[in-house]
Order: structure tokens, then sequence, then C-alpha cells
């Protein structure tokens, strides 16, 4: 399964899209997760503007208001972390390793 991001136009209902994978996250109507097998399903529901698994462009993020552009752009940053290491990664609090914040 892939997680999509799907940018909607706000005339599709969540329930829609459920049926062509799970809703992991969603935005009121305008932007949702979506863990699916396949983005072609998605692509083809009336009402969807953008399906991508990454970041989806400033000329979709124009027509996103404020909180949704936030959503979206904080979702396409985890693509960024995935790889990344910190101090203390997968240590316990109480071990001698761990240095707290």
């Amino acid at each position: 399964m892939t997680r999509w991001l799907v940018i909607l136009d706000g005339s599709t209902d969540l329930e829609k899209l459920e049926s062509a994978g799970q809703v992991l996250q969603a935005l009121g109507r305008s932007v949702a997760i979506v863990d699916a097998t396949d983005a072609s399903n998605l692509r083809a529901m009336a009402g969807v503007s953008s399906v991508t698994t990454g970041h989806p462009g400033s000329d979709v993020l124009a027509k996103l208001d404020e909180g949704a552009r936030l959503f979206v752009e904080a979702w396409s940053e985890q693509e960024k972390m995935a790889n990344k290491q910190r101090r203390g990664d997968d240590l316990d609090w109480d071990d001698p390793a761990f240095d707290s914040p």
C-alpha cells in the first residue's frame, strides 16, 4: 500500500475515497491522505484535482487555502525526514547514552 496525497475540489465526500483506499487523514473536503495500492481509482473520481506521493507543486498549492497549504507542506516534509538520524534515536530515556534535551 502507498500513501497518496489527494487534493479535492470540495465536491467529493470522503466516504467516496474509502472505496479506493483507507482515508488516514483529512482536512475538511480539500485534502486527504489515502492509503491505497493504486492511484488510478483515486484519479478517476469526480472532484479529485490531484493525486501524488510527493509535493504537488506550486500550481496546486496556489488553489488551496492557508490551512490546506500548511497541511500539504507538513505532509510533504515527511519524505525529507524519513532517513534523518537524531542523537538518542531508539534509546530509552533512562539509557546512560541518552542525552536528554
